[in-house]
């Protein structure tokens, strides 16, 4: 864990509160006021994940296609393209896949229900998979939970399912139903009041699967970044609260 965040300047404490909350497998809810860092933090969990991943390029459901790489969401690695004998196949990559990095997938108040269901594409005829899909095995992150279209209660009604039993189930056009892994993880971040989401949170979804909450308290003039050699501040009595709660 400070291996990961040793090229930032961050308190001891909030790196201990973000490895339990990463390593409880549960949904974290990143909480603070606006200019505290919450999305930069957010982004920089995606060191704890690291690693090689494949990546089909699409899949096949009841003979209808689903383009899963995004090239927004998932980079690229390179293959080993040692040249071998035009007859020799082995240890050949598989076109139909895609190494890549473990993918950081990022929606802020743009996320509708719309966008967590398959969207056809007409003239292209294929689907395109929803983003929870495409940040398998990776980290996906609901920015400004609360500024949505839809409220986090109906985005929590609409998880509540996926959250406790790691997958989901998506529809095609002709009704036909498949399940997909839901296998990642899910964090939130707001400047909202706690009672707002987490009260919300707590009211739908099984008390085994209630986001972890982490605040960060603003400072003035405060940088995670190395370069700009400020002093890391000192942990909070409301942050001494919190490794309480993540201890029970």
């Amino acid at each position: 864990m400070r291996a990961a965040f040793a090229d930032l300047i961050v308190p001891e404490r909030l790196i201990d509160l973000l490895g339990t909350a990463v390593n409880s497998g549960r949904p974290m809810l990143l909480h603070g006021p606006a200019g505290s860092g919450k999305t930069y933090l957010a982004q920089h969990l995606q060191r704890l994940v690291a690693g090689a991943i494949a990546i089909p390029h699409a899949i096949s459901v009841h003979g209808e296609v689903i383009r899963v790489f995004d090239a927004q969401c998932h980079r690229a690695l390179a293959f080993d393209v040692t040249p071998r004998a035009g007859l020799d196949n082995r240890a050949r990559p598989d076109a139909r896949w895609m190494l890549c990095e473990r993918p950081c997938v990022v929606s802020g108040g743009e996320l509708t229900l719309e966008m967590l269901d398959l969207s056809f594409d007409g003239r292209a005829g294929y689907y395109e998979a929803p983003p929870h899909f495409k940040a398998n095995n990776g980290l996906f992150i609901v920015d400004d939970l609360g500024r949505q279209v839809i409220t986090p209660r109906e985005l929590m009604n609409r998880w509540v399912v996926p959250m406790e039993r790691r997958h989901d189930h998506l529809m095609l056009r002709n009704g036909a139903k498949f399940t997909i892994p839901f296998d990642m993880v899910l964090v939130f971040s707001s400047n909202l009041r706690p009672a707002i989401t987490s009260t919300t949170a707590s009211s739908v979804v099984p008390s085994g699967n209630t986001p972890l909450i982490v605040h960060l308290p603003l400072v003035r003039g405060r940088s995670y970044t190395r370069s700009a050699a400020r002093a890391a501040p000192r942990g909070t009595g409301r942050d001494r609260r919190v490794v309480a709660q993540l201890a029970q």
